[in-house]
């Protein structure tokens, strides 16, 4: 008798149950969800995380209780190449991971220029640095490739400066174009 009420009282008590991290592989996960390769320094070719592989994008788009959810695509679909995409319920569409995006060192083999190119999509200037100094500027209205070219250039308009330093000391002038090694580094016209 005593057995049966003490387990009808377990049965009928308030129970606390606290969440845990879970952990695949792992007996002391790190985080929510901790997933460990078999061996660290030296991984199989199944040590990994297989996302669910889709040939299109569901009929039904997924609501905001699926914000986030990724996917992999294995073809393509309209414009949205193979690859990782995530659902972004705000914008109400599935978002790439930005794979292949960026320019390599290595060359991009084929690219296409509406699509690939360096720049801005709006009207910011576009800067390109060296030991993060100023050495190339695309402006609306300045134009300067070269260290330290047209640089530091505050109010000035309507100037191109091609060359170690050319137009250096130039911060208000106008209109001036500087060819060369130190072209009009100090001597400048004002308009």
């Amino acid at each position: 008798m005593k057995k049966q009420l003490y387990l009808f009282g377990l049965l009928f008590s308030p129970c606390f149950i606290q969440a845990q991290n879970v952990g695949i592989g792992t007996t002391a996960p790190k985080a929510a969800l901790d997933i460990a390769a078999s061996n660290i320094s030296t991984p199989t070719n199944r040590d990994g995380l297989l996302i669910p592989r889709v040939n299109t994008f569901p009929a039904t788009n997924p609501g905001f209780e699926q914000n986030g959810m990724m996917i992999f695509l294995t073809t393509a679909s309209g414009a949205n190449q193979p690859g990782f995409y995530y659902w972004d319920n705000t914008a109400a569409t599935w978002k790439g991971m930005e794979q292949n995006k960026y320019w390599s060192l290595n060359g991009n083999g084929s690219t296409n220029p509406t699509v690939n190119f360096i720049g801005t999509t709006d009207h910011s200037d576009v800067v390109f640095k060296r030991a993060n100094v100023r050495a190339g500027l695309l402006s609306g209205i300045n134009t300067s490739f070269g260290v330290n070219a047209l640089n530091p250039l505050t109010t000035g308009n309507y100037n191109t400066a091609i060359g170690y330093e050319a137009l250096l000391a130039n911060t208000a002038g106008a209109n001036n174009t500087a060819m060369g090694d130190n072209a009009l580094a100090t001597g400048l016209l004002l308009f």
